[in-house]
C-alpha cells in the first residue's frame, strides 16, 4: 500500500529516460548489477540510503539527474532522500528486476521493522545514468527469496521482537518529554497492547493563554486521519451495493464536466490517483473560513483540467476525499456528519470525536503553529471547517477504538475491504488472512497542519498502536511517534552475532544511527 503518515510520504518524480547498455531487461543478480553501469547506479543509490554521511548538493548532484534537479530543485531532492533514510534506513536488497532499458524495480525490507518496500527507479539516457525517478511503496508481499543479495554482509532479517510493555513506556515519556521540554511537542501520547492502553499522558497546554493544560480527555483535531473515516463509510456503501467502487464519476450527477467524470473511478478517488490537482490554490487559500462545506468546497475544481490521466500517476489529493464526501450524500440523500454518526460514532459509542469547528466543540487543544522564528501562534481561529478530506477533533482513546474497530473487528467493514485499504484498493492484493500474519508490518494513519499534528501507528499482527497527538505542528507528532515505535522493536540490537545492524534513535533532534556489526 502507499504510504500514508506525513512522516512516511511516497515519491513518485518520474522523468522519461533511455538507455542501451549490455544487461537486457528481466531479473537482475548483484553481479548484474555490478558489471552495468546502470545497475551500478542503482546500487549507489542504495548505499546512499544506508549511508550516513552528509546529505548535501554534492550527492545530490552525484546520484540524480540534471533534468530532476531541474524540475524539483536540489533542496527538494535532499529532503526526499533524508526521509528515505529516516523512515525506512537502512534497507537490504533481496530482488532485482530490469522492467525496461531505463528502469528498475526493487523489493528492499527495512531493518528497523523488518518490511518490505517495492522501490521503482527510473534512469536518465545519458551516461552516468543517474537517477530520473523515484517511487518507493510499502509493500503487503515479502520477497521470494529466502536471503538478501546486498550488502554482501547481509543476513535475513528475523521478525521483529517488542520490548517489554514497562520499557517501551519509559523509553516513550523519555521521548516525549524531551520533545516537550524543547518546547516542540504538546499533546497526547498513548501506546496500547492488544487494544489495552499501557501507557498514556499529556503533556503542554491546550490553551496557553489560559494556561489550561492537555489532558487524556482533550480533543485534538486530527487532519487527515479524518480520510480514513470517509474510505470506511465509502466501503460500506460498496459492500452494501450502493455504490462499486468500479462506478464512474458522471454516475453521480455531480456536475462535472462529462470528458473528466466519464474516467474517474470511485477507486481512483480513494487511492490518489483520480488525476484531481489539490484544493490549496489561491482562490481557497485567500478565504479559508468562506468554505463551511462539501457544497462550498466541490466547485473549486470542478471544471478545472485534470493534473493528468486517471489511473496514470499517483498525486496526493484532499479534493478527490472532498468528491467522495459528495458522493456519500448523493447516494444516501443524507450528510457527511450524519453518516458519520449513524454508521461509525454510534457503532464505537465516541461521544468525543467530532465533526465541527473548534468554536463549536468543548474541552478541545487550542492549535499553535510555529512562525520561522520559532515564535507559537494560535492559528485557530484560521482553520477550516472540517470536510471529508480532514478537521475533525478527537480523543486518543477514541482513535484507539476506532482503529482497533476497524482492523481486529469486523464492527465496521468486512475483511475483504481491510485488505483493499492495504491493497492500495486494488482488486488483486493479497488476501487479509495473509495481510495480518506479515512480520513486520508496520503501518501509519497521520493528519497535519498549521498547528496540527496527528499520528496513529501499529505494528499489525503484534496489534501494537502508538498514538500520538499533538497540537503544535511541524510533524512533531510523526517524529515522536517514529522513534518510540522504533524503540518498541528490539529485533536489530546485536543480540548475537551475525545481526545485521544497530537501530538506535530514542535521543531527540539525533537522526537514527544505522551500524554494521562486527
Amino acid at each position: 500500500m502507499k504510504k500514508q503518515i506525513t512522516l512516511a510520504v511516497t515519491f513518485f518524480l518520474l522523468l522519461s529516460g533511455s538507455l542501451s547498455n549490455a544487461q537486457q531487461p528481466g531479473p537482475q543478480t548483484l553481479a548484474m548489477l555490478k558489471e552495468s553501469p546502470a545497475g551500478n547506479q542503482v546500487l549507489q543509490f542504495l548505499e546512499a540510503i544506508n549511508d550516513d554521511s552528509p546529505v548535501d548538493e554534492a550527492l545530490v548532484q552525484k546520484l540524480f539527474a540534471q533534468k530532476l534537479i531541474d524540475k524539483h530543485g536540489t533542496a527538494k531532492l535532499a529532503d526526499m532522500l533524508k526521509d528515505i533514510r529516516r523512515n525506512d534506513a537502512p534497507v537490504a536488497l533481496y530482488d532485482a528486476h530490469r522492467k525496461a532499458k531505463f528502469e528498475y524495480a526493487l523489493k528492499l525490507q527495512r531493518a528497523a521493522t523488518g518490511g518490505w518496500l517495492d522501490l521503482l527507479l527510473t534512469l536518465d539516457e545519458q551516461l552516468p545514468f543517474r537517477i530520473a525517478g523515484v517511487s518507493i511503496d510499502l509493500s503487503n508481499e515479502p520477497a521470494e527469496k529466502e536471503q538478501p543479495m546486498w550488502p554482501a554482509r547481509a543476513s535475513k532479517m528475523a521478525p521483529p521482537r517488542l520490548a517489554p510493555n514497562d520499557e517501551v513506556a519509559r523509553q516513550a515519556k523519555k521521548i516525549a518529554q524531551a520533545y516537550h521540554d524543547m518546547g516542540w511537542f504538546s499533546g497526547v501520547v498513548l501506546l496500547a497492547d492488544q487494544g489495552q492502553p499501557f501507557y498514556q499522558e499529556a503533556f503542554g497546554y491546550a490553551d496557553i493563554e489560559n494556561e489550561i493544560p492537555n489532558t487524556l480527555s482533550t480533543k485534538f483535531r486530527i487532519g487527515s486521519i479524518n480520510k480514513d473515516y470517509t474510505a470506511v463509510l465509502i466501503l460500506q456503501m460498496a459492500e452494501s451495493g450502493m455504490l462499486s467502487l468500479d462506478d464512474k464519476l458522471e454516475q453521480f450527477r455531480l456536475g462535472f464536466p462529462t470528458e473528466v467524470a466519464s474516467k474517474i473511478t470511485v477507486r481512483q478517488l480513494l487511492s490518489h490517483t483520480s488525476g484531481f490537482g489539490d484544493i490549496f490554490i489561491p482562490e481557497y487559500l485567500d478565504n479559508i473560513r468562506a468554505y463551511k462545506s462539501i457544497d462550498d468546497i466541490l466547485p473549486l475544481l470542478r471544471d478545472k483540467p485534470l493534473a493528468y490521466e486517471p489511473g496514470t500517476d499517483q498525486q496526493y489529493s484532499n479534493y478527490g476525499y472532498i468528491v467522495l464526501g459528495a458522493i456519500l450524500e448523493k447516494v444516501s440523500g443524507k450528510s457527511y456528519e450524519y453518516l458519520l454518526q449513524e454508521n461509525i460514532f454510534r457503532i464505537l459509542g465516541a461521544r468525543n470525536t467530532h465533526c465541527r469547528i473548534a468554536e463549536e466543540i468543548e474541552g478541545e487543544a487550542r492549535s499553535y503553529r510555529f512562525t520561522l522564528n520559532g515564535e507559537k501562534v494560535d492559528h485557530t481561529s484560521q482553520l477550516e471547517y472540517p470536510t471529508p478530506d480532514g478537521g475533525m477533533y478527537s480523543t486518543a482513546a477514541e482513535q484507539l477504538d476506532f482503529f482497533q474497530a476497524l482492523f481486529y473487528t469486523n464492527k465496521l467493514i468486512s475483511d475483504e475491504s481491510k485488505a483493499l485499504i492495504f491493497n492500495d484498493y486494488a482488486s488483486d492484493g493479497p488476501a487479509w488472512e495473509e495481510i495480518i500474519q506479515l512480520d513486520g508490518n508496520m503501518q501509519g494513519y497521520a493528519g497535519g497542519g498549521p498547528g496540527v499534528s496527528a499520528v496513529v501507528e501499529f505494528l499489525l499482527k503484534e496489534n501494537a498502536m502508538f498514538i500520538v497527538l499533538a497540537n503544535t505542528d511541524g510533524g512533531i507528532a510523526e517524529e515522536v511517534a517514529r522513534r518510540i515505535g522504533y524503540t518498541a522493536l528490539v529485533a536489530y540490537r546485536c543480540r548475537k552475532p551475525g545481526c545485521l545492524w544497530i537501530t538506535s534513535c530514542t535521543a531527540p533532534l539525533k537522526r537514527k544511527e544505522s551500524n554494521t556489526c562486527n
